[in-house]
């Protein structure tokens, strides 16, 4: 199953839907859910981003949408807010310590249970 967008001349995600030829598509009548069924007697629903929302790709998957939208002659801005980069990942922050600094923090560890 190829998926275009509008304007451009090849297809923007491809993917292997089937082990045999799909015989049809078909939207639901809101849009956002596909149906595809196949030689291989399985049906498949697809579901999709409503229109306007965001999708999260990584930054070279949205480098090379927007080289081959500018070569098309597509309106790239609209490409960025459809297809953001991904937000950058937060390192985790080490916990502040209650104790006075220079001092050992506390710790808490459990010998053998007595008998």
């Amino acid at each position: 199953i190829n998926h275009w967008l509008e304007g451009m001349e090849t297809p923007f995600h491809s993917f292997k839907a089937h082990d045999q030829a799909v015989w049809g598509l078909e939207y639901h009548h809101i849009a956002h859910v596909l149906c595809s069924v196949s030689n291989d007697h399985h049906v498949r629903f697809w579901c999709r981003p409503n229109p306007g929302d965001q999708i999260n790709i990584q930054p070279e998957q949205q480098t090379q949408l927007l080289a081959r939208a500018r070569s098309a002659g597509l309106d790239t801005e609209k490409i960025v807010q459809l297809f953001p980069p991904p937000p950058p990942e937060e390192k985790p922050q080490a916990p502040e310590s209650s104790a006075p600094q220079g001092s050992i923090p506390p710790t808490s560890i459990r010998g053998p249970s007595p008998q």
